[in-house]
């Protein structure tokens, strides 16, 4: 029997929604307003679950996982 991994959201409300113009699932307030004051780091996590997060936000990616496919230190990342 295979078991599934339940995934719960956080935050309902916060669901994410297709931006009425353009095509990107990445905001572009992102980088005007929330990119200038992010670590190197911080920026490489956001696209990382930009890219691997379901229609709702989610990853099945775990901390050891993303630090190794990011190169970065598991602390990094928790």
């Amino acid at each position: 029997m295979t078991s599934r991994v339940q995934k719960k959201l956080l935050l309902p409300n916060r669901v994410r929604r297709p931006p009425e113009d353009g095509f990107s699932w990445i905001d572009r307030r992102f980088l005007q307003d929330y990119s200038p004051r992010l670590s190197r780091d911080a920026i490489l996590l956001y696209f990382f679950f930009t890219t691997v997060s379901d229609q709702l936000g989610l990853s099945y990616y775990g901390d050891a996982t993303i630090a190794v496919r990011l190169r970065l230190p598991e602390q990094a990342v928790a």
